[in-house]
């Protein structure tokens, strides 16, 4: 994950970028975490979605245990099971939706391979930063979803917990994939806490 906050900064060099409002959702979450406790005076605004501030040994035994099943499973049963973990219970009443999301990421013509979702899941259990957390001073807006199965809501309370003045918002029977099925919900919520903190143009 630290290496990946990295490697982004790198790109906000590149891009120009000295200062920037910075997303993270579930993964992207925690290395927003890390990009925020490297560059702290470059952040903006902080947004952490359905995301989580450590990994433990619960997060490297669910890594472990995954990483093989993925191994053993095709594709398609793997696209399958991470629908039921990021989609709500209330679209999966629509098939033909479910259908729609599934045939989009089954098209994508540069799937991820097994081998690297076992090193996503390593990165994420490796993940350690409850305890840097209140060095942040930013404007940091946390945001949970109500009905999250795989990253529990209680994770984005502990987050918004122990950072000082952080903001927390739990849309209320929400999925993993929020930010997909309740797009414009969570679109009005990150716009406008950034708005909020956005200095008014001159």
């Amino acid at each position: 994950v630290t290496d990946m906050a990295r490697d982004a900064l790198e790109v906000a060099d590149a891009a120009g970028f000295e200062s920037f409002h910075l997303l993270g959702v579930s993964m992207g979450g925690a290395i927003a975490q890390e990009i925020a406790l490297a560059a702290p005076d470059r952040i903006r605004t902080l947004t952490l979605t359905v995301t989580f501030a450590r990994g433990g040994a619960w997060g490297r035994d669910l890594a472990r245990v995954w990483s093989a099943r993925v191994r053993a499973i095709s594709r398609e049963q793997h696209i399958d099971e991470l629908l039921l973990l990021t989609l709500s219970e209330e679209l999966f009443e629509d098939p033909a939706q479910v259908e729609v999301a599934r045939s989009m990421i089954l098209q994508n013509p540069h799937p991820q391979d097994p081998e690297a979702f076992a090193r996503q899941l390593a990165a994420s259990a490796g993940h350690e930063a409850l305890d840097r957390l209140p060095s942040l001073s930013m404007p940091v807006h946390v945001i949970g979803a109500g009905h999250d199965i795989l990253v529990p809501v209680w994770r984005s309370e502990e987050i918004a917990e122990v950072i000082p003045g952080a903001r927390l918002t739990v849309v209320d029977k929400a999925p993993h994939g929020l930010q997909l099925e309740r797009a414009e919900e969570f679109n009005d919520l990150v716009l406008g806490f950034i708005a909020e903190h956005e200095p008014a143009a001159v």
